[in-house]
């Protein structure tokens, strides 16, 4: 019971850390993980103390206890001993029914006895020659006294209930992780993907705006246009869907300098955020050179985008190496084992 009280403690605070961290970027995403991880921990512990209520707790035999001999096959039976206020842990080994195998049986376990506790020796001694007075083929007879003092003989309960809620805790905590790790993966593509339509996104508003567009007239003529394409060829853009959501703001009376904020926040990545400061002081201040400006952050954009598949090239030929190394090996031995059997043949 008391473990089962500490893992339902153990399960709220970390619960309540779960909640409270900042490994989750959504308020959807904390409760769904925060759930997974209640449901698992919880079930587990319930289901846990159910089983540990049924066979887990211990059963005491003041009188002695009598153990059934098997047909030709021994075992051992771990249990606990009081003797007085004393607790001693006992290993019994109860010898097959049959005779030869019993004597035989009776030796090893003699063997056995050596590296054991003096106490729990004496003890295994006594019951050895308690039994062998009464000399029955079919049970192994635990006294109720040693030396004088009463012995109570304790069978442990089984700890199935307690496995099976620590089992179901520490699912919980692995699907929080999973969970957490998905996320990150996610956030992850999304930040490659709208890096990968940044200079084609730059490029095509530093065309617009040299055509004589106003920033908000240029994101709308580009939402228009994907909405469109998105029409007939179904393919789905990060960037534009953005941009459609910029026209949306404007759209719903939104000022146009939130908008360009709210647009470089929901984008979360730097170059987004200074396009989004660039055109913002544009509309408070003015500014005549911003095609230029645009012009040269679509070159370093085109240029950034040139390091980038560089680099992936190069992580991608590093992966490559580990199955490429699979591969000499088993060609190697392809080769080498059947030469080797040939020649020791």
């Amino acid at each position: 019971m008391g473990i089962h009280t500490g893992l339902l403690l153990l399960t709220a605070g970390f619960a309540l850390g779960f909640y409270k961290s900042r490994l989750f970027t959504g308020e959807k995403i904390r409760r769904e993980c925060v759930g997974l991880f209640c449901l698992a921990a919880l079930l587990g512990n319930v289901l846990g103390l159910v089983l540990t209520l049924r066979s887990g707790r211990e059963t005491l035999y003041p009188d002695g206890l009598v153990l059934p001999k098997k047909e030709g096959v021994s075992y051992t039976e771990e249990l606990n001993v009081r003797i007085g206020s004393e607790k001693q842990t006992v290993r019994v080994v109860v010898p097959a029914r049959r005779a030869e195998e019993e004597k035989d049986r009776r030796e090893e376990a003699a063997d056995e006895t050596e590296p054991l506790k003096s106490r729990e020796k004496e003890i295994l001694s006594s019951i050895a020659a308690s039994n062998e007075e009464h000399e029955d083929d079919d049970y192994y007879y635990l006294p109720s006294s040693w030396e004088g003092e009463a012995l109570i003989w304790i069978r442990p309960g089984e700890r199935t209930g307690v496995f099976l809620a620590l089992l179901c805790f520490g699912a919980g905590i692995l699907l929080v992780l999973h969970k957490i790790r998905e996320e990150d993966e996610k956030r992850l593509k999304r930040s490659d993907a709208l890096l990968a339509e940044y200079p084609g996104f730059i490029m095509k508003l530093t065309l617009l705006l040299e055509a004589g567009m106003t920033p908000p007239k240029a994101f709308l003529s580009m939402a228009q246009d994907y909405r469109r394409n998105r029409e007939r060829s179904g393919g789905k853009s990060l960037v534009c869907e953005e941009i459609a959501a910029f026209c949306h703001e404007l759209e719903s009376g939104v000022s146009e300098g939130d908008a360009y904020q709210h647009f470089g926040e929901r984008c979360a990545e730097i170059h987004y955020r200074t396009l989004a400061s660039l055109l913002s002081q544009n509309r408070r201040r003015g500014s005549r050179q911003l095609c230029s400006v645009l012009e040269r952050e679509a070159m370093e954009a085109f240029e950034e985008r040139k390091r980038r598949s560089r680099v992936q090239g190069e992580t991608a030929g590093t992966r490559l190496l580990v199955p490429m190394t699979l591969m000499l090996v088993i060609v190697m031995a392809i080769i080498l084992v059947p030469a080797y059997l040939g020649v020791y043949r």
